[in-house]
């Protein structure tokens, strides 16, 4: 559980800093993924166990928007205190009624791109990760990058690349 919360949280940091941010940054979280994922491979070769989807949902939220804060208002500065709290709320307004169509989509997408590795001949078990990732990540992924977009825009300094 913990490996891949860190995992997620690294590729939806490296997103953001990509979209909104200093894309060094998102290559140096790329490059924190992988390693991450190599020592993994070495340190537990077997897996880690995982906690049942009613424990996780919460805690991955709590630990996005403990994520989000330290990124836009603790590291960076972009947002106050409140203003994060009304961007937090206004991106859970819009996109927490869309959750379960979100992973719908997502999943759809991951369904269509298996049946065109099938028909080319490629294994669908390549796709195993990225659709739990997608489906379980994503919508808190989309949160972040809302809120993300609201401290790009809301800081007065310039940004560089």
């Amino acid at each position: 559980m913990l490996l891949e919360l860190a995992t997620s949280l690294l590729i939806t940091y490296a997103g953001s800093e990509y979209l909104h941010g200093s894309r060094s940054r998102s290559i140096f979280a790329v490059l924190a993924v992988a390693a991450l994922q190599a020592a993994s491979l070495i340190v537990w070769p077997a897996g880690l166990p995982t906690l049942l989807l009613t424990f996780k949902v919460p805690i991955v939220a709590f630990c996005y928007v403990l994520a989000l804060y330290l990124d836009t208002v603790v590291r960076c500065q972009l947002l106050s205190h409140s203003d994060f709290g009304w961007a937090l709320l206004d991106a859970l307004r819009r996109l927490v009624p869309m959750f379960p169509m979100l992973s719908l989509l997502i999943a759809f997408g991951f369904l269509e791109l298996g049946e065109v590795m099938e028909h080319v001949g490629l294994p669908t078990i390549w796709l195993n990760a990225p659709i739990y990732y997608g489906c379980l990540y994503g919508p808190f992924a989309c949160i972040y990058m809302r809120v993300k977009a609201v401290a790009k825009l809301s800081s007065p300094l310039p940004r560089t690349l």
